[in-house]
């Protein structure tokens, strides 16, 4: 399987992204732009068991819980990752995971989240959130913002526990990688 040009991950995640603080809904739009960006870029660079992708063309991106990004997801839809199109779904409640390869989870209780983690895992699902000590609690990637740049955490055990295989490139740009899993 091809692997993507490391040159536009580098450009994108070393790109030293800021935003200015000036407008909280300004900060917020550019923030979510950077991080649907950086969902895309996830997807790239991560591979699932053959089985996790069997009979689709699709590679789906799921939101569940709150959805910041206000439509900005849409902005990525239809690219081409691992020659499947990328969608969009959001999701209603925690039974629709399994139509997911990527899941972006929105704000939500802790005990629910702990449930979203450990479905995810069984379903071969890249879990993605921006809530204080996801990666260090189980989900496999978490949005940190730290001198006003997006970055992001990752927990190479709970990933290799869904069955995905991140790319080294990838595990060498977190900011902190967690290589035990609390459970």
């Amino acid at each position: 399987m091809p692997r993507p040009a490391l040159a536009p991950l580098l450009a994108l995640l070393l790109a030293g992204f800021t935003f200015g603080l000036a407008g909280a809904r300004a900060a917020d739009s550019a923030e979510y732009q950077i991080k649907a960006a950086f969902l895309y870029r996830f997807a790239q660079f991560t591979e699932w068991p053959a089985s996790a992708l069997a009979g689709s063309d699709q590679l789906m991106l799921c939101v569940l819980g709150e959805d910041p990004f206000d439509g900005l997801l849409n902005g990525i839809a239809g690219n081409t990752v691992h020659q499947r199109k990328l969608a969009v779904q959001r999701l209603t409640d925690l039974q629709q995971l399994s139509q997911c390869h990527i899941a972006f989870v929105g704000a939500m209780r802790p005990d629910t989240l702990s449930q979203v983690i450990k479905r995810s895992r069984q379903l071969n699902v890249l879990t993605v959130a921006d809530q204080k000590g996801f990666a260090a609690g189980g989900g496999i990637i978490q949005f940190v913002i730290a001198n006003d740049r997006v970055q992001f955490e990752i927990n190479s055990a709970a990933a290799d526990k869904a069955g995905l295989k991140l790319s080294s490139h990838l595990l060498k740009l977190a900011r902190t990688l967690y290589t035990t899993s609390p459970d």
